[in-house]
């Protein structure tokens, strides 16, 4: 049975307050998505430079939303689960466009993430060699 690997990505270097969670292999497959797809097959053929454009106004604008209600940032809300799947996305599309590597929280950190929006992590963070990661 395959070990599943989680990481959590810091979105605050990007105005974002908050601290995205998701499988590992989630992340390789964006990455793979973005790099191999064709810009055309993005956003209705506008491309990915335009999807990240999009992306990161539409984060910052859900970001303030859930910062004035807080208690919808939870796991039973699709808007707040799509919300966090769109933060995975920006990040791994912003390292495709701008060459700077996805920052993940280092698993030794992950106990001193306190936020409201983030409630304390049900998942164990793994180390992924060769991936940068924030002490």
């Amino acid at each position: 049975m395959k070990k599943e690997i989680y990481s959590a990505i810091p979105m605050d270097r990007f105005g974002i307050r908050t601290l995205a969670v998701t499988q590992h292999e989630s992340l390789v497959e964006a990455r793979e998505k973005f790099l191999n797809d064709p810009d055309w097959t993005w956003c209705g053929g506008k491309g990915k430079k335009f999807m990240h454009k999009m992306l990161k106004k539409n984060l910052l604008d859900e970001d303030a939303y859930f910062d004035a209600h807080i208690d919808e940032a939870v796991d039973t809300n699709q808007r707040w689960n799509d919300f966090i799947d769109d933060c995975i996305i920006f990040a791994v599309l912003d390292e495709v466009i701008t060459n700077n590597p996805v920052q993940l929280l280092h698993p030794s950190c992950a106990e001193n993430v306190s936020h409201p929006k983030m409630p304390p992590l049900k998942l164990r963070l793994s180390v992924v060699e060769g991936i940068h990661s924030l002490n």
